[in-house]
C-alpha cells in the first residue's frame, strides 16, 4: 500500500507568492517516489498517513492544526513565514503572549516544521523552539510558453525566487 500524504492549503488561487503555484512540482516530485498526495482546503481533514499543513497566516489554517492535534494525527507545518518576526509582521510582547497561550501546543504537536531553505530552517528552530524542523525544497512545474524574449544589450532581468504579497509592498 502506497503511503498518503495529505496537503491542505488554504486557497488553491495561483496569485503570486501563493503555495499553490508550487504545489503541483511538489506532489509531483512526491508522486515519483511512490507518494500518493491529495491536496484540500481547511474545511476537510482527509484521511492519510501524515497531513502536511501549508501556511499559518489565517485563523482557519491554525483550526486545522488544533484539530489535527487534538484527533492525535501526524502532521507537518509549513509555516511559510507565519513564525517568524520581523520587519512586516513585527510581534508585540502582547501578541507574543496571545501566541503562546493559544497556538504553541498546536505547533508542538506537530512531527516537524518544513522551511524551503537552510535559512529559513535555522530561523524557524530558533524563533519557534521546535525540536524537529527540516528542510523541503518545494518543486516546480514550469509549463510551456512563449519564448523568452531576447535580451536588449544593456536592459537587465531579475529572477527573484521568493514571497510577494501585497501587504508586503510586492506586487507583480
Amino acid at each position: 500500500m502506497a503511503f498518503r500524504v495529505a496537503h491542505i492549503v488554504s486557497s488553491a488561487c495561483t496569485e503570486p507568492g501563493s503555495v499553490a503555484i508550487c504545489l503541483p512540482g511538489l506532489v509531483e516530485q512526491l508522486r515519483d517516489r511512490g507518494i500518493v498526495c491529495t491536496i484540500t482546503d481547511p474545511t476537510t481533514i482527509p484521511d492519510a498517513d501524515v497531513t502536511h499543513v501549508h501556511g499559518w497566516n489565517d485563523d482557519s489554517m491554525r483550526s486545522v492544526v488544533t484539530a489535527l492535534s487534538r484527533k492525535g494525527c501526524r502532521f507537518v507545518l509549513s509555516p511559510i513565514g507565519g513564525l517568524s518576526t520581523g520587519t512586516y509582521n513585527a510581534w508585540t510582547f502582547g501578541d507574543k503572549l496571545r501566541f503562546l497561550l493559544q497556538h504553541r501546543g498546536g505547533i508542538r504537536s506537530a512531527r516537524a516544521l518544513v522551511a524551503v531553505n537552510q535559512l529559513e530552517a535555522d530561523r524557524l528552530g530558533r524563533e519557534s523552539r521546535h525540536p524537529r524542523v527540516v528542510v523541503l525544497p518545494y518543486g516546480t512545474v514550469v509549463a510551456p510558453s512563449e519564448p523568452i524574449p531576447q535580451v536588449v544589450a544593456g536592459s537587465k532581468r531579475l529572477l527573484y525566487l521568493g514571497s510577494l504579497h501585497p501587504r508586503f509592498g510586492c506586487v507583480a
